[in-house]
């Protein structure tokens, strides 16, 4: 049971979260796009239409219509989105989110919750969505079946980007258009497979997020390849590293760095690599 707090039996005048709390959270759909304003406060908005996009009002017009300005009443609006559509719902804002991203990309299926902070006059993401890992419609345990080649796209011993289309990216990689702009990280499964004549195999692979100032070393290898030579007859060499997380910018891009140091002939060299997930920092 709950008890239901009074401005006679408190004794003085209601916070506004004290008057809040006392009202029920209600759920509702949109096919459609939409402007959250004070009026959703405490609700839960189940979003099922193509490439919708929900607009948080911003803070300048949210303030005076809930009277807050700051102190004690922290959290006086807070909103939960779910997304049911196969296209992400887009979450706008004029105001912050998180200190600097105005948008939020949701994928099917994911929800978040976000508040506003009148001492910062900025939205905060409550809890973000889960890690997930997608199938695509054919059921491989991938995001796309179009693979990257590695070797025969990067120049050897340069960093360079990768990115999806749209990206400004030095290479582009149609795997990763599906996959949402408000990600932290993607997942994704290297594959080399080598036919030598008497030679010994040495291929690193290093990843980083595009713009950083590292250099490859120990701290940033994601793939390694090395097989000594055996003697004169020829060899072949098939191998697959997965579960590898790459952090990505706003644009969904990360740089690679490949590097080849095997002994000649290479008869044939396939490294390609796969974005099989993708998933947000806690």
């Amino acid at each position: 049971m709950t008890e239901i707090i009074t401005r006679n039996t408190k004794g003085a005048e209601l916070t506004y979260q004290e008057g809040d709390n006392q009202i029920a959270a209600p759920t509702r759909t949109s096919a459609v796009n939409l402007t959250l304003d004070e009026t959703h406060n405490r609700e839960t908005v189940v979003f099922n239409g193509a490439s919708l996009v929900a607009t948080l009002t911003a803070a300048g017009t949210l303030e005076p219509a809930l009277n807050v300005t700051g102190g004690s009443d922290i959290v006086g609006y807070i909103v939960t989105f779910v997304n049911i559509n196969s296209t992400d719902l887009r979450i706008t804002s004029a105001t912050n989110i998180d200190g600097s991203a105005n948008d939020i990309y949701l994928p099917q299926y994911a929800s978040i919750t976000i508040v506003y902070d009148p001492t910062t006059n900025a939205y905060l993401t409550y809890a973000k969505p889960n890690g997930v890992f997608t199938s695509n419609s054919n059921g491989n345990p991938n995001v796309s079946d179009t693979s990257f080649l590695i070797a025969a796209t990067i120049t050897t011993d340069t960093w360079e980007s990768v990115g999806p289309t749209g990206s400004s990216a030095t290479n582009i990689y149609t795997g990763l258009d599906s996959v949402p702009l408000s990600v932290d990280w993607v997942e994704v499964r290297i594959s080399l497979s080598v036919v030598a004549a008497a030679a010994s195999i040495a291929t690193k692979i290093f990843g980083r997020a595009t713009g950083g100032a590292q250099v490859v070393g120990a701290a940033n290898i994601i793939a390694g390849f090395f097989m000594g030579a055996t003697g004169p007859t020829a060899l072949q060499l098939d191998l697959i590293q997965s579960g590898i997380k790459l952090p990505v910018d706003s644009a969904n891009r990360f740089d690679l760095q490949y590097t080849d140091q095997s002994t000649a002939p290479l008869s044939s060299q396939t490294l390609q690599l796969f974005v099989t997930g993708y998933g947000w920092n806690r």
